[in-house]
Parts: C-alpha cells; structure tokens; sequence
C-alpha cells in the first residue's frame, strides 16, 4: 500500500505499479484486471490515472516460473561446424 505524494505528476497506476514492482506492465496490467489493485478502496483499471493523496493498495503475485525439461530426441543433423548447425526438420501439421 501507498499513497501517492503531493509532488508526484499524475500516471497510470499500471505504469506506477510497474517501476514500484519490477514486474512486466502486461504482468501489473493483467493483475489490475483481474482485482489486485484499488484506489480509495475501489478497484482500479490499468489506465486509472493516480491524482496526489489517492491511497492505493494492490497484491500482484510474482508471476509463475515454468520449468522447461530438455527432451532426448532423434535429430538429423545434415551439417554442423563451429559457427552453424544445420537439421533436417520433420515437416509440422
């Protein structure tokens, strides 16, 4: 929770939650949308401009780390040298 000072120039709350956060703007953006933030006790919109003295209060989780696994596949490697890895790719659907 914050309240915005005196001084500060007006901006949207998505933009403010992001340089206070460190998350991505779509991430802040998404999480306004979805209830995480309000202003004076009323839930905000991600283009909701912040006015001096406006109180706000938000929960943005961190978003969710996806683990990648490495998967052994049969690759058809038709050229390969310091600079260049060429592979003979089974055509998608």
């Amino acid at each position: 929770m914050f309240t915005v000072s005196e001084d500060a120039p007006g901006g949207r709350i998505d933009v403010e939650l992001t340089r206070r956060t460190g998350f991505s703007r779509s991430h802040v953006a998404a999480a306004i949308r979805a209830g995480a933030a309000f202003v004076n006790g009323e839930p905000a919109k991600p283009s909701r401009i912040l006015e001096p003295g406006d109180s706000v209060t938000y929960t943005i989780a961190p978003p969710v780390v996806l683990e990648v696994l490495a998967q052994d596949l049969p690759l058809d490697v038709v050229f390969e040298d310091e600079t260049l890895l060429v592979v003979n790719k089974a055509r998608a659907w």
